[in-house]
């Protein structure tokens, strides 16, 4: 039997452990037509429990938007269109669709290969003004045709582009009118989520119901993990699953991942316990090892120190005089200069009163340094 645990990509079915509370709110929101903002850390599995719970919706057609590394003006415009052009891959809704868009120059072709209809846009038509209003509005149109959810995932990223203030406020310009159309907003970068929906000088400020998305529960995921394992022969106790579900931090991502080079180090009739998982995380450290290294060659010494404090020690009361001292940093300055530098190289984030690693497994590989 194959390995049945899947990480690093968004999941659905089999493959996706169901978080019914999180999906009942979720369903909903969308059936109310409320916009959602949805946010909660890396490989917390935002983007699969959008897609596996609109999934079952019944007569609800999903536009998905991917706006990680976004740039500018054209390039949002480009990843909307591709989104909604693929709600329906005909002919006549592609010329519909150009009348909507004489902006932006569209253009339908047929794909020599498949044969099915290709529509786009003219990328320097994109960057004129009003283009992206012209899109927003098409939007809109189609959502006045069918019922539609439109997701914009990883929206934070906005913010990277130059004009990023501008465009919140033409993208919330159209939304605010558009009251027939459930938007999702999700987003892994806490601090940029709270500068945009709960700033009160930001144009989405308190402009959609929050949805956090944290750690899954243990008694959710064990069931799910124990029938993979026993489907391969391999048995799994609750104990065993509570020292995984520790490793990984409650993170799904990160738990499909334990459990995946755990499957990889036992065979069928295996009984999983410590050194079996031991095993497991040494197959993490040694795929993404080299990877850890790079990200500490980035770091001062004194930053790597700070690191390997905080993994050791935790990142609570990172300015008291105790931590100072085991971090060996000489002041308040030079610590505060480090965590900005380890939370803009993304290997840390501000939770409440405490400095989390994104990388359960990373601080892990610190400590064991």
């Amino acid at each position: 039997m194959k390995n049945p645990f899947k990480y690093g990509c968004v999941v659905g079915g089999d493959n996706f452990c169901q978080r019914p509370e999180l999906a009942r709110r979720l369903a909903d929101f969308v059936r109310s037509g409320q916009n959602v903002v949805i946010q909660g850390e890396r490989r917390m599995g935002k983007t699969s429990l959008v897609r596996e719970t609109i999934g079952k919706l019944r007569d609800v057609r999903l536009i998905y938007i991917d706006l990680l590394g976004v740039c500018d003006t054209p390039d949002l415009c480009g990843r909307i269109s591709e989104a909604l052009s693929g709600a329906e891959r005909s002919l006549p809704f592609y010329r519909r669709l150009g009348k909507l868009l004489p902006l932006l120059r569209p253009t339908v072709s047929i794909d020599t290969d498949s044969g099915m209809p290709v529509f786009s846009i003219d990328k320097a038509a994109a960057s004129s003004q009003g283009s992206l209003e012209s899109i927003l509005a098409a939007v809109a149109n189609e959502s006045a045709r069918r019922r539609i959810c439109v997701v914009f995932d990883e929206f934070q990223d906005i913010l990277g582009m130059e004009d990023g203030k501008r465009v919140l406020a033409v993208m919330r310009g159209k939304i605010q009118l558009d009251a027939s159309t459930p938007y999702l907003f999700l987003g892994s970068v806490r601090n940029k989520m709270t500068d945009i929906f709960w700033d009160p000088s930001s144009p989405f400020y308190h402009s959609a119901a929050a949805l956090p998305v944290g750690e899954i529960p243990e008694d959710d995921f064990y069931p799910f993990a124990r029938s993979k394992f026993k489907a391969g022969g391999r048995s799994l106790s609750k104990e065993a699953f509570s020292a995984i579900f520790e490793r990984a931090r409650g993170i799904p991502g990160y738990i499909q991942e334990l459990c995946d080079t755990i499957w990889d180090c036992t065979d069928t009739g295996s009984a999983i316990g410590d050194a079996e998982i031991a095993l497991g995380l040494q197959s993490v450290f040694a795929r993404e090892g080299d990877h850890y290294e790079i990200f500490m060659g980035r770091l001062t010494p004194i930053q790597r120190k700070v690191a390997v404090a905080l993994a050791t020690h935790g990142g609570q009361g990172v300015y008291s005089a105790k931590f100072l001292k085991m971090a060996d940093v000489s002041g308040i300055g030079t610590m505060r200069r480090s965590l900005a530098k380890l939370t803009a190289e993304n290997l840390i984030y501000r939770f409440d009163n405490e400095y989390r690693f994104f990388n359960p497994f990373f601080a892990q590989w610190l400590r064991q340094r």
